[in-house]
């Protein structure tokens, strides 16, 4: 077993080869990662590169039924974008890919919820 303990943070030249190669495969969410990230998004043609390694993990999320899948992916598919799309991947990285899966969350619970109401019930609920 490592004497490394498991919550130490990444050293900087593995937040840049995380950002760099790995992508979104990497659980890493350094600030240095996801500036490396958006760095390398920038170049061109290695940025496309990048843009398909982080899309093929996207959808293996949504395959895979990960929370928040969908929203990434929405977000991967944006990264496509040039420099704009590369300006969002921190995005996936930040609070606001939190919230996206608080949304997919709470989507799932209306749906859940319609589901248990007679088709009068959700027609009057849709319509509020």
């Amino acid at each position: 077993m490592s004497d490394k303990v498991q919550n130490e943070p990444p050293s900087f030249f593995k937040s840049i080869y995380d950002g760099a190669v790995e992508g979104d495969f990497s659980d890493n969410d350094s600030p240095v990662k996801v500036a490396t990230q958006v760095g390398v998004g920038l170049i061109p043609v290695v940025g496309q590169i990048a843009d398909a390694r982080d899309t093929v993990k996207a959808v293996r999320d949504v395959q895979d039924k990960r929370d928040g899948a969908w929203a990434n992916l929405g977000l991967a598919l944006i990264g496509w974008l040039p420099i704009v799309g590369d300006l969002f991947k921190p995005i996936r990285r930040s609070g606001v890919s939190d919230a996206l899966k608080g949304a997919d969350y709470a989507a799932g619970a209306v749906k859940i919820g319609l589901r248990e109401l007679d088709p009068d019930q959700q027609a009057e609920a849709v319509t509020r």
